[in-house]
């Protein structure tokens, strides 16, 4: 099995550097590569990968594809230890995603995929809000506090998320009404909801965060109804 010199591997044992994947590549032979080339992309991640096949099956057209690492895929890789894959920067994929899950039928990975532990009920959660101690949450606790603040929060006057956002994977076409609402942030939102209780809109503030990899202040509030009908509570 071909090795990644990026990684690292930790056991009571032992450790080491380095990680097994089938994302490592030779190179092209210097011998065969030409002197000019019509296109170069620079980078074999998601993007890169996909624009040099794509423009490689023009005719005429000459394409290499650079790549700094010792192996493709950029940022999102799976290694093999231990007897086991592991996502290095990959998460979940959902048939919602067009552009992701065609590449996925297109290989036919469409049938090798693995329901991620992350969907499998909690057993315990812990909760730190803005201003308090740590705190033991009951996971069904979590789900209700959660579904109640949402039911409130993609309700703008009176009119659902799909009906501010008709088109989540195309949000510019017309009409788009979400542009009335572009302005506000999450934390904005939740600030127009009096009615709901300051921990119930921390635990979603924080679950929004998980998403958006930001704090509800610094998340547009568009993003997540944008999300909404594919990830988030419904």
């Amino acid at each position: 099995m071909p090795r990644s010199k990026e990684g690292f591997l930790w056991t009571p044992s032992s450790t080491k550097t380095g990680l097994e994947t089938d994302s490592v590549l030779s190179s092209t032979p210097s011998s065969k590569l030409r002197d000019t080339y019509d296109v170069i992309v620079i980078g074999a991640g998601f993007a890169g990968l996909i624009a040099a096949r794509d423009l490689s099956k023009q005719p005429g057209l000459n394409v290499l594809l650079v790549e700094g690492r010792d192996r493709i895929g950029g940022r999102t890789w799976t290694a093999k230890e231990l007897g086991e894959e592991f996502e290095m920067g990959g998460t979940w994929v959902h048939w919602n995603q067009p552009h992701v899950y065609a590449e996925l039928s297109r290989y036919a990975l469409h049938s090798r995929l693995k329901t991620s532990a992350g969907t499998l009920a909690a057993e315990r959660n812990a909760f730190a809000p803005p201003s308090g101690a740590v705190r033991s949450v009951p996971p069904d606790d979590v789900a209700a506090a959660a579904q109640r603040v949402a039911d409130a929060f993609f309700a703008v006057d009176g009119r659902s998320s799909r009906d501010w956002m008709p088109f989540p994977h195309d949000p510019l076409r017309a009409p788009a009404p979400w542009r009335a609402l572009d302005r506000l942030s999450v934390a904005d939102r939740l600030a127009q909801l009096p009615a709901v209780p300051q921990p119930d809109k921390d635990v979603f503030d924080a679950l929004v965060a998980s998403f958006g990899s930001a704090p509800g202040s610094e998340t547009g509030f568009v993003e997540a109804l944008r999300w909404k009908p594919s990830v988030m509570v419904t």
